[in-house]
């Protein structure tokens, strides 16, 4: 078996171990995975870097076809466009600076891009302010063609006055404005002419005219100049912007070279962690393989060795219980053989004690009584912690009287009391209910252990019992049962070894004192049972108090089992005449049952087996059979079994009682099942052997002689 447990505790260190790591294995799996995820995650979303490059790359180039649109058109909503694209593209450098705040080079490239940004935004401004002077230009040609037509429609009227004018006065006239003078000069008063002034000469008008055109081909002259001039400054500007342009786009090329980089970089890092993964969920699946396998061979392990064990325990059972068997059969055995002669020992000392003795004589018989019910008492210690210790001993709930309980192991108890001259004193509190419900027979069995102990370890002093209430209602009430010694004390270290079984409280105790050591545990096992428990209190040379709890229920009628009625109560008839046929093989029982009965003036027939018993039976008539267990031929199971099976009424109603030297309870309840009407185990006493006689006839209906007289069973 220990092998089994060392073995056990191998594997499953091992499929701990295993489990531990397989436990890392999948958390470690996870945590990849879940990285693996984010990665791809990242990586299949639009970087917001590059998107805001091509953002700006976008506007810039908007911006400039807004210019190229303005200058074609001279229309101010292209400007429109122009100017929205500076807040536009200042915004996002500066979102892109916070997305690179943590890359140094990313930094200085965007920072870049922003210095050639406000170039372009320069050159752009320049190249519209030059194609603003343009008007210039486009206004003299509009005043060339003006003065050209003006000039034809005055020779047109020139000629028309020539040809057809008469005469004339040479007197002056107003003078007109010229039409130069009405676009270019200022509006004076005419001096009057004469009238060979009328029609001036033809050259002064075109001097006039001449020197207008001269000017303006100057003009135009210089504005062709500067227009030359702003064209080989837009062609500079133009160069610039392609180069800024070129720089700008270059930059944006780096920055994106530099995030598609990071992306492959992460990519590799991705596959990589993708591979260790593989590795790692390979690992796992392996782990987990070889967890199951393991798990299987250990479960199968577990299971045969299990079923060894459980084969092993089933036989260690069946061992176990044959032995209970055996033990309990070789108690039964035991108690039967010892008890048969302490039947008659104690019984012949009873009867001799009745007889005329000389003192010398009485002491010798006394002493053997007392003997006698010394080795009973170790003998019923022993047959009651077998029952224990096979959970045989079951508990009575029966109506008792608990003076009754009390007067009675009193009255058994003195003689002892008195033979040491010590006091023995019972103290019941007044306010206890008499009449209660319980089991009598184990409350006596505690009390007489304990009173007995205390008489044979006090020297001189006093024995004192008392019972107090504890608590009370309607229907229960608890009690506490103490007894007091002045006896020799028990020391402090040994109060809880006094209850274990075959213990004294000292080595020499039990050369001493006498005694199996049985006792206190029984008391011990009793009390418990009973759901009380015990305690003790003692000091060495002063004395011991055993004190216990017990609950009970109230006799609230106050009716009691004719068994445990008193003397005075239990009134029975004096029957004399009976017929018993009395089934016993042992001779000395034979002679001290028959004696017993033959004092109350009953008729006795002897039969040593059973077969005897039922052919005397059959061929004559008794009141109550007294049958004993273990008979040779036919035991007194089969012969009760036979009596009540094959004969015919009215006798095989007939009542009987075993008497046994079997004690155990199991006895009882066995003879009770066979057919018996009763019980008592050997040795008996002369009392309650009449008074279960009596008992039993009464519950079978006996007719008693109407001139019986009653009187109470002291035989």
């Amino acid at each position: 078996m220990p092998k089994f447990f060392s073995f056990k505790i191998i594997i499953t260190s091992i499929v701990l171990a295993m489990l531990i790591i397989l436990t890392a294995i999948g958390v470690f799996t996870y945590f990849r995975l879940t990285s693996i995820v984010d990665t791809v995650s990242n990586a299949t979303q639009p970087d917001a870097r590059l998107v805001n490059l091509k953002h700006i790359q976008a506007e810039l180039s908007d911006a400039e076809s807004s210019i190229k649109s303005y200058v074609l058109t001279r229309n101010n909503d292209y400007l429109t466009p122009f100017y929205n694209s500076l807040s536009s593209i200042d915004e996002r450098i500066e979102f892109l600076r916070r997305l690179c705040r943590d890359d140094a080079n990313e930094r200085i490239l965007i920072d870049s891009v922003n210095t050639l940004v406000v170039k372009k935004y320069e050159i752009l401004n320049e190249l519209l302010t030059l194609n603003d002077d343009a008007l210039v230009t486009s206004e003299l040609k509009k005043i060339s063609q003006k003065i050209a037509e003006a000039e034809q429609k005055q020779e047109k009227r020139l000629d028309s006055l020539r040809k057809h004018a008469s005469s004339a006065e040479m007197e002056t006239v107003p003078q007109k404005s010229s039409i130069f003078q009405k676009i270019f000069g200022k509006k004076e008063k005419a001096p009057e002419l004469k009238k060979d002034t009328l029609f001036p000469p033809t050259g002064t008008i075109n001097i006039k005219t001449a020197e207008i055109k001269n000017e303006i081909e100057n003009v135009k002259d210089n504005q062709t100049q500067q227009i030359q001039e702003r064209k080989q400054q837009e062609f500079t500007l133009v160069g610039k912007d392609k180069e800024i342009m070129d720089k700008i786009r270059y930059l944006i090329g780096q920055l994106e070279k530099q995030e598609t980089s990071k992306l492959i970089d992460k990519t590799k890092e991705s596959r990589a962690q993708a591979d260790e993964t593989k590795i790692l969920i390979a690992t796992f699946c392996i782990a987990a393989i070889l967890m199951l396998l393991i798990a299987s061979f250990v479960i199968t392990i577990y299971i045969r060795h299990n079923q060894a064990y459980r084969t092993a325990l089933k036989k260690a059972k069946t061992d176990a219980e044959n032995l209970t068997r055996v033990e309990e059969k070789f108690i039964i055995n035991m108690s039967h053989e010892i008890r048969t002669p302490m039947n008659a020992i104690i019984g012949f000392t009873n009867l001799i004690l009745k007889t005329p003795l000389v003192p010398e004589q009485k002491q010798y018989i006394d002493a053997v009584k007392t003997s006698g019910e010394n080795l009973l008492v170790i003998i019923n210690d022993i047959l009651d912690f077998s029952k224990m210790q096979s959970g045989k001993i079951t508990l009575e709930q029966i109506n008792f009287r608990l003076s009754q309980v009390i007067s009675t192991l009193t009255e058994f108890m003195l003689p002892k009391s008195i033979e040491k001259s010590i006091k023995l004193s019972m103290n019941i509190d007044k306010n206890i209910s008499d009449y209660l419900i319980g089991d009598p027979t184990r409350l006596n069995q505690i009390l007489l252990n304990l009173i007995s102990n205390a008489i044979k370890f006090t020297e001189k002093g006093e024995v004192k019992t008392s019972i107090s209430l504890v608590s009370e209602d309607d229907k229960k009430l608890e009690l506490k049962f103490s007894v007091t010694d002045t006896g020799i004390g028990i020391p402090r270290e040994k109060f809880s070894a006094i209850f274990e079984e075959f213990t004294q409280a000292t080595d020499d105790t039990t050369r001493k004192y006498g005694g199996s050591g049985l006792g206190l545990a029984i008391v011990k096992e009793l009390v418990e049972m009973q759901g009380g428990k015990i305690s003790v209190e003692s000091t060495v040379g002063v004395g011991s108090t055993f004190s216990f709890n017990l609950k009970f229920e109230k006799n609230l009628q106050q009716n009691m089992e004719p068994e445990h009625l008193s003397h005075e109560e239990n009134k029975v008839p004096v029957i004399e005449g009976l017929n018993i046929l009395l089934v016993e093989d042992n001779i000395l029982n034979q002679i001290l049952a028959k004696k017993v009965l033959t004092n109350w003036n009953w008729n006795v027939e002897l039969a040593e087996n059973g077969l005897i018993a039922i052919e005397k039976l059959e061929n004559q008539d008794f009141d109550i059979v007294l049958m004993d267990i273990q008979l040779p031929e036919m035991d007194g199971y089969e012969a009760t079994h036979y009596i009540r099976n094959k004969f015919s009424h009215p006798k095989c109603h007939i009542p009987i009682m075993a008497m046994t030297a079997h004690a155990m309870s199991s006895e009882e309840e066995k003879c009770r099942l066979a057919g018996m009407n009763g019980y008592i185990s050997k040795p008996f006493d002369q009392k309650v052997l009449y008074s279960r006689i009596i008992f039993i006839l009464n519950e079978c209906g006996y007719s008693f002689k109407k001139n019986a007289e009653i009187k109470s069973a002291q035989q």
